[in-house]
């Protein structure tokens, strides 16, 4: 058994999943080497999680995931999806446009200040013939992730009780005969 001083933040991607997942952020401050296996976790003495552990040296820092916290609520809405065609053919033909815009709403009701690290992502087209255009993220103030392109994330800080809402929006052409997914 161990006392942990936590670093508590919340990751969602509303795109996969309408829920805020809990993770605590720890070091291993004893003179105990952690070994890997099942642990049992308590927030605040309330049992709130069973993870996964791996083998933790001491003074290292390792990540629990303590799973959905309800109480930190998602929900994502499609805006818009119109889609386009244009009649007269240009260099290659036909195109299909179709702008795409997304609103994700997140609320804070845990009752304290929280940290939502919220994910989102563009596609990301190889091919020539595809392009993706138009992208805006409201608020602009995003940091994208350098390893995977597409991926970008906001990084929030809620009020108890606040609401943040953010709007994700792009475009995308093709040939009309290709079919995309």
């Amino acid at each position: 058994s161990a006392k942990l001083k936590p670093q508590l933040a919340y990751e969602v991607t509303p795109r996969l999943l309408p829920y805020a997942f809990l993770r605590a952020k720890v070091t291993n401050t004893s003179d105990a080497l952690y070994l890997p296996g099942a642990v049992s976790v308590f927030l605040d003495s309330t049992f709130v999680a069973t993870s996964v552990l791996k083998q933790v040296a001491p003074g290292e820092s390792f990540d629990l995931y303590l799973g959905v916290d309800e109480r930190v609520t998602v929900e994502r809405k499609t805006l818009k999806e119109r889609v386009e065609v244009s009649l007269l053919p240009g260099l290659r033909g036909k195109t299909k446009s179709t702008d795409y815009e997304f609103l994700t709403l997140i609320e804070n009701f845990t009752g304290r200040r929280i940290t939502v690290t919220v994910f989102a992502q563009v596609p990301v087209s190889d091919r020539e013939e595809i392009v993706v255009e138009s992208v805006r993220q409201e608020p602009a103030d995003i940091e994208k992730d350098e390893e995977k392109p597409g991926v970008f994330h906001w990084q929030l800080n809620l009020a108890p009780n606040q609401k943040e809402e953010l709007r994700l929006s792009y475009r995308v052409k093709h040939p009309v005969e290709m079919q995309i997914q």
